[in-house]
Parts: structure tokens; C-alpha cells; sequence
């Protein structure tokens, strides 16, 4: 199975798991995108600190 085909399994099951719950209710809806929410923010916390990369946030001076 090579790389494309693999996105493209990929997105149809991350598009049906969305429009479920999307249409299922709104609490759903918002439990999934917090979730996929807080996985990004857990993701780019750790490449930035494998990279070496200090994070400098606006209320920091």
C-alpha cells in the first residue's frame, strides 16, 4: 500500500468520525475537537522541545 492510498483511507475514516459527531450532538462535537485540540498542543509542545526551540508567550516579558 504506498503513501497515497494510505492518506486517503485515512481521510475518509477522519471524515466519517467527524460528520458522525457532528451530527450525533453538539457535545460530541465538542469533546472531539478538544480532544483533537489538545493532542495537536501535547504535538507541538514536543517537536519545539526536541528542536530546541524556546516557546516566548505574549504575557512573558
Amino acid at each position: 500500500m504506498n503513501n497515497l492510498t494510505l492518506r486517503f483511507i485515512t481521510a475518509i475514516i477522519g471524515i466519517i468520525i467527524v460528520l458522525s459527531a457532528i451530527l450525533y450532538n453538539e457535545t460530541t462535537c465538542l469533546l472531539l475537537f478538544a480532544f483533537i485540540s489538545t493532542m495537536s498542543l501535547i504535538e507541538f509542545y514536543r517537536l519545539s522541545k526536541n528542536n530546541n526551540i524556546t516557546l516566548k508567550f505574549r504575557w512573558e516579558s
